[in-house]
């Protein structure tokens, strides 16, 4: 592994020095959130009622925090395999640089859309009862006529 390592330029080394990390960081990172450990705090609850289960009409860009630990992680990690990809393609260093930002902020982004659209898979079970007006249903417990008394229930 030393002669592997003695052979790369310094920006090379630079980029291996921070995929390692980062990458590691993100196995850890998603391990938790499939263990449930990995709560959410980048999204922005403004405008969503968390009791009723009732999102704003906004979109993902209205819930996607740029700047947080988990898209810097990410980042991170994408800069540094994407730029030492280009670096040992024989890319020059003008284009090992900008192709690998451009790669960390559509990671950066892919990821935080992922993230959005599993948010909205979410259900609250609560009834609105606004919903049911004017709607067609069944009835299933006895209701007197002309609110006469309470409704029952005969097994």
């Amino acid at each position: 592994m030393t002669e592997w390592w003695v052979h790369l330029t310094t920006l090379e080394k630079i980029f291996v020095g921070l995929a390692l990390p980062f990458t590691l960081l993100t196995v850890f990172q998603l391990l938790l959130e499939l263990l449930g450990a990995g709560a959410d705090h980048d999204i922005d609850h403004g405008g969503v009622d968390l009791v009723a289960g009732i999102h704003d009409a906004g979109g993902f860009l209205d819930h996607f925090t740029f700047f947080s630990v988990r898209n810097l992680i990410y980042f991170m990690m994408m800069f540094g395999w994407v730029g030492l990809a280009c670096s040992k393609s024989g890319a020059p260093t003008w284009i090992s640089i900008p192709v690998a930002v451009v790669a960390g902020l559509l990671t950066t982004l892919v990821i935080g859309w992922i993230f959005y659209m599993f948010s909205r898979l979410t259900e609250s079970g609560n009834i609105r009862i606004g919903s049911a007006i004017g709607k067609v249903g069944t009835v299933y417990i006895r209701v007197p006529e002309k609110r006469s008394g309470m409704g029952s229930f005969n097994w």
